[in-house]
């Protein structure tokens, strides 16, 4: 690594970095996710769709977000960080002006491919950011702090956005996304600039190529675990609400939301010990395939559980556990490549996050739709995290 980035920064600087990266992240992307339990039954309600069909909100989000995110990874080794994190932020801010906006369900997963857009690129380049800020020997608690700005804003989003749903309406939900997303583009406007940790410049003729980044096995490998991990994490984002209500017997919207927020408190304390776990034992394939097994656990004890206070436990588990594998998806794809391509690797995992984004929902969805029981879901989401434990532990890595 050489030091070349923004002059006299002090280092106490990354820190500042961090904050902003991770407020940015929790408001664009986290709220992107919280609004999706509470809309989906909603949705279905105001356009006379059944919850398959509302779900889609989920799907379309995590299409756009798929198809961006390679895209966002070479916009950000070519254009830097400052460059691509404001254009992520005002494609968000876009995107939720055109779903409040919406005169039918096509125009609302219009815009919601729009918030995708521009909320994936927000998470690719934060990490990125960090990269150029951290050491790589100390990147692995800041990586997990930054992380937990997922399900921090889940936490505070989910009760937030039912509440605002239950008071106003699903579009009063949009304006709310539309605010916070026009304060986070002020924000890292403000703050967000290139690090001083940067990589060489490759030797003419060394054959240093974002190629290899596509060709390696163990990219592949991982991010084939990362699609069967996310798999049941798009799922449970998408459809606990509905499960609470309709299997449960928690007929308020209000409390079944407040209760799925539960995971994204969790998932604060999950992302963040991920980080600080790999860091510590410097290994990062052990705290993944953990996770996938703790995961695996929650879904398995959700088919039985019943009353509020079981039903809490459950959500605790499954949200420790599923924002664990959320750190994991950006700690381990910068050891798998060459500082150079950090920016293509974290595109790579993304994509195969967001197409977990689009399978899970549909999948899971019709799985439950057809029995209106969770047996199927649960047990594909169970089998699902037990394939990525089998990839991740077969990667050569630590």
């Amino acid at each position: 690594m050489t030091t070349r980035g923004t002059p006299g920064a002090p280092p106490v600087y990354r820190w500042v970095i961090l904050a902003a990266v991770t407020l940015a992240f929790m408001g664009s992307y986290g709220f992107a996710f919280a609004v999706i339990g509470p809309l989906v039954p909603e949705l279905s309600s105001a356009f006379g769709i059944g919850l398959t069909e509302a779900g889609l909100i989920s799907t379309l989000m995590f299409a756009g977000a798929a198809v961006m995110s390679i895209p966002a990874g070479l916009l950000v080794d070519r254009w830097g960080v400052r460059r691509t994190v404001a254009l992520a932020q005002g494609v968000l801010v876009v995107g939720w002006v055109g779903a409040y906006f919406s005169p039918s369900f096509p125009a609302v997963l219009a815009a919601r491919a729009v918030v995708g857009l521009g909320g994936i690129t927000m998470g690719v380049v934060g990490a990125a950011a960090l990269v150029q800020w951290f050491q790589p020997r100390a990147l692995g608690l800041p990586m997990g702090v930054w992380a937990a700005g997922l399900p921090i804003g889940i936490a505070w989003g989910t009760p937030l956005a039912g509440a605002i749903i239950a008071s106003a309406g699903w579009r009063a939900a949009f304006l709310a996304g539309s605010v916070i997303a026009v304060l986070c583009l002020v924000l890292v406007l403000a703050t967000v600039r290139p690090g001083p940790i940067r990589p060489p410049p490759a030797p003419a003729g060394a054959g240093v190529s974002p190629r290899r980044v596509f060709t390696s096995p163990e990219v592949w490998k991982f991010n084939l675990a990362l699609f069967f991990a996310f798999v049941p994490f798009m799922a449970v984002t998408t459809y606990w609400v509905t499960w609470l209500s309709a299997v449960k017997s928690i007929s308020s919207l209000s409390t079944a939301s407040n209760i799925t927020g539960l995971i994204g408190i969790a998932g604060i304390v999950g992302a963040v010990a991920a980080g600080a776990i790999a860091m510590k034992i410097k290994r990062s394939k052990p705290v993944f395939v953990a996770a996938c097994a703790v995961f695996a656990l929650g879904l398995l004890a959700f088919l039985g559980v019943t009353g509020i206070l079981g039903i809490v436990v459950v959500s605790l588990v499954v949200g420790l556990a599923s924002y664990m594998l959320a750190t994991m998806m950006f700690d381990i794809p910068p050891l798998l490549v060459e500082p150079q391509f950090t920016g293509t690797a974290l595109g790579i995992a993304v994509t195969f996050f967001n197409i977990a984004g689009i399978v899970g929902p549909i999948v899971l969805g019709a799985a439950f739709s057809s029995t209106g029981a969770l047996l199927w879901p649960c047990t594909i989401m169970v089998v699902s995290l037990v394939v990525a434990a089998l990839l991740a532990q077969s990667m050569r890595i630590r």
